[in-house]
């Protein structure tokens, strides 16, 4: 059996970095936590004000993704994406990190536990099998003395 419940730094840090890569590339929105978040409003100087605050807090108009006006029926929304600033982001990430190294040792433990539990109900296995065929030449050897002592009380057979 492999023994998968060793730590192994560098599959902790591809672990890492892929929760890093996918924060890094994810919007914030319920419970999803991201380095991106989305600005909107319904006129354009609500939008303008909330775009000035999040400037003002740090915050960086996404590179790639679009700044959106969008029309439906006599409402209009304007929306852009915007980059966290660095130390929000150094933040989350720290709890991700945490987050993801805690459950890669309980991964570990999880492996470690199943491990122990397959040794174990070998090992037991094993003994129960040896018991059951020591019980086995037991039990023949007592037919052949109890066949030999009733041969003898009764003599051979002779038809």
């Amino acid at each position: 059996m492999e023994i998968k419940h060793v730590f192994n730094q560098a599959d902790l840090d591809r672990l890492t970095q892929v929760a890093i890569d996918a924060y890094q590339h994810t919007e914030s929105f319920g419970s999803s936590v991201g380095a991106i978040v989305s600005v909107s409003a319904d006129y354009p100087s609500q939008f303008l004000a909330v775009y000035a605050d999040k400037l003002s807090n740090g915050y960086k108009l996404h590179p790639t993704m679009p700044v959106d006006f969008n029309q439906y029926g006599g409402a209009q929304f304007f929306r852009c994406y915007m980059v966290k600033p660095e130390a929000v982001q150094a933040e989350e990430l720290e709890v991700i990190k945490e987050k993801v190294e805690k459950d890669y040792r309980a991964e570990l433990r999880k492996a470690y536990d199943a491990h122990l539990e397959a040794m174990v109900a070998e090992s037991v296995s094993r003994a129960e099998r040896a018991e059951a065929k020591k019980a086995e030449e037991k039990r023949a050897k007592l037919i052949e003395q109890a066949t030999k002592e009733a041969v003898a009380a009764l003599g051979e057979f002779n038809a």
